[in-house]
């Protein structure tokens, strides 16, 4: 896979290895953990080692870094999960763990992205996303790129001890060779 420009001379690339230490840094903000639907207890570098290299053995998981091209500062990573193209779904997930880059449409612009590499894998129709529900920034991007709000799953995590709701929604594409009645 290439590099894929976005916004800000960001990109979303391959992760690598090499990537390691960055992501680490990335994924242990304590601030942008706050917003994942699940608790963050903190990851070591072999933790992130080995995520890394469980992404990359698995064919139906695809996770791509959000890098800073100006600095080669890894910014984030966003990834669509359990892609099945016999359900015709995948899950999307994102992270941008240096706060600095919040609200510049780098988000979105790798949430497009992502979905159109979905939208283009034969079979895949149906994105899937869950969201905090008190994520109101989030959710209003999703849905400015299409994703509509399809459940509420009230008490769904738990987040420092406090049950919180989450948001399902999905984005659908329906191309021509992928009908609802193939």
């Amino acid at each position: 896979m290439h590099t894929i420009p976005l916004v800000y001379n960001c990109v979303l690339r391959p992760i690598t290895s090499a990537d390691a230490e960055q992501l680490m840094e990335v994924k242990n903000n304590r601030a942008a953990a706050e917003w994942l639907e699940k608790d963050n207890n903190g990851y070591s570098l072999d933790d992130i080692r080995a995520w890394i290299a469980y992404h990359q053995q698995k064919p139906e998981n695809l996770i791509l870094a959000i890098e800073d091209r100006t600095n080669e500062l890894i910014i984030g990573h966003a990834g669509l999960y359990d892609m099945d193209t016999v359900s015709g779904t995948c899950t999307f997930g994102i992270l941008i763990g240096r706060p600095e880059y919040w609200h510049k449409g780098i988000g979105k612009a790798a949430t497009v992205a992502m979905t159109d590499i979905a939208f283009h894998t034969p079979g895949i129709h149906t994105v899937r996303l869950h969201v905090l529900n008190e994520h109101t920034s989030a959710i209003n991007m999703y849905m400015a790129v299409g994703f509509e709000r399809v459940a509420l799953l009230k008490d769904h995590t738990i987040k420092q001890g406090i049950p919180k709701d989450v948001l399902l929604m999905e984005k659908h594409h329906y191309g021509i060779n992928d009908t609802l009645l193939s």
